[in-house]
């Protein structure tokens, strides 16, 4: 049993297991915003089914895995769409990023049709693809303790297609090597 630190008998300063349990959570960036003038939906290239974060929750000086799946809904997703990835901790931007999408592709060994290259194209006589994204990030060892924001946007990138391919906001937890 982990000993901890207490003021008094009932009152626990530190506890060693006060962020317990797995705390990432994710939503589809429309989810999030209520814009009544625009009420007509835009349909994303990939409708993101699952998104997951290992470790849960991050430690710093380790590495942070995204995984994004979903359903391609576009014909085609060109090999110039890219990855923009902002992480903030309280509202204040620590860490950019662009990513080809094509990098972040991922064949899935239970399902060999899945496209593991790019342009990936929407299988015809099927009414689904599904494809799977991954990115590793490194955790700073300064980084802070404590709940930080991400928001990974697809963007087609050619000028006579440029648009959303899928937008993701996610909340994540940081916990320093003493918490």
């Amino acid at each position: 049993m982990m000993p901890s630190f207490r003021y008094e008998k009932s009152t626990t300063l530190f506890s060693p297991f006060s962020w317990g349990g797995k705390s990432f959570k994710w939503e589809t960036c429309e989810e999030d915003e209520n814009d009544d003038e625009n009420e007509e939906q835009t349909t994303q290239d990939i409708e993101l089914t699952s998104v997951t974060l290992t470790p849960d929750p991050v430690r710093t000086g380790g590495t942070a895995k995204f995984k994004l799946e979903g359903n391609v809904m576009a014909e085609i997703i060109p090999e110039t769409s890219v990855i923009d990835v902002e992480i903030l901790y309280q509202s204040v931007p620590l860490y950019t990023d662009t990513l080809s999408l094509c990098e972040t592709i991922r064949g899935d060994e239970t399902d060999p049709s899945q496209p593991t290259k790019c342009p990936i194209e929407k299988r015809t006589g099927t009414n689904e693809t599904k494809v799977t994204m991954e990115y590793d990030a490194v955790v700073p060892e300064l980084a802070p303790s404590g709940e930080f924001e991400a928001r990974l946007v697809g963007k087609r990138t050619e000028k006579s297609e440029r648009g959303d391919v899928f937008c993701v906001k996610a909340t994540l937890r940081v916990k320093g090597p003493f918490l």
